[in-house]
């Protein structure tokens, strides 16, 4: 194992003053201890640069979902039987019971339980011809 140890370095020595001293930085720089202080810091910043770039994403995804749920409201399905138009009615309810949406509509229901009530009367007779056109809706 190849221990490093980094130093702080001040901006007048930081660079060399000759070019003897250029060549000698230069020669060192190739060493293996120099080669592998760069490489622990290139490590380092590419942990932190993850770090940084997860977190970031975390929070981007935790802010979405909570604007999400605050803009759509909570549903819940509610399925029904209406006797009078034989049919199931799918309602979508908000937290407070207040529908929201419904599938078949109250006027399709009532609709669908007039002409229910109206062919069944016509086929057992119980009432007269032309029923159908004499009634409004």
């Amino acid at each position: 194992m190849v221990d490093v140890s980094i130093q702080p370095v001040s901006p007048a020595s930081a660079r060399p003053a000759t070019p003897a001293q250029d060549a000698k930085l230069a020669s060192s720089a190739a060493s293996p201890n120099a080669n592998a202080a760069a490489d622990v810091q290139q490590a380092a910043n590419a942990q932190e640069a993850a770090a940084a770039s997860a977190a970031q994403r975390k929070a981007n995804d935790s802010a979405a979902e909570s604007k999400e749920a605050v803009s759509k409201p909570q549903l819940r399905l509610s399925i029904a039987y209406n006797e009078e138009a034989q049919r199931f009615v799918y309602k979508g309810l908000d937290t407070r019971g207040k529908t929201i949406s419904q599938y078949p509509t109250e006027d399709a229901l009532k609709r669908i339980a007039f002409l229910r009530q109206a062919i069944s009367d016509t086929l057992t007779g119980a009432s007269s011809r032309g029923a159908l056109l004499n009634t409004t809706l």
